[in-house]
């Protein structure tokens, strides 16, 4: 396997920094889980993470971000914060 990629370095980077986040591998793609459930993860080479389209919205949904540069690694750092808390409450059953 080759080097890591841009994003799958802010992943390590975002689970070092962020109590609670747990890095792991689901089928085999690295990805971030709170609470055991997977919120964000890499696919080919791109951040995938669960969010909301609305605010009425009572599912969440997969998104996808672009991380090359450091604007675009910043909004994936506030996505990436969002997107765990929105999976930790909706595991807990509270209206999100």
């Amino acid at each position: 396997m080759g080097g890591c990629s841009e994003t799958e370095n802010l992943l390590r980077e975002f689970a070092r920094s962020h109590c609670g986040v747990r890095l792991g591998y689901l089928f085999g793609r690295l990805a971030l889980f709170a609470n055991r459930r997977v919120f964000a993860q890499v696919v080919n080479g791109r951040l995938k993470y669960r969010a909301k389209h609305s605010v009425r919205d009572s599912q969440l949904f997969w998104n996808t971000l672009c991380t090359t540069g450091s604007g675009s690694q910043l909004q994936a750092v506030s996505e990436l914060e969002r997107s765990a808390t929105l999976v930790v409450l909706q595991g807990e059953g509270k209206n999100i």
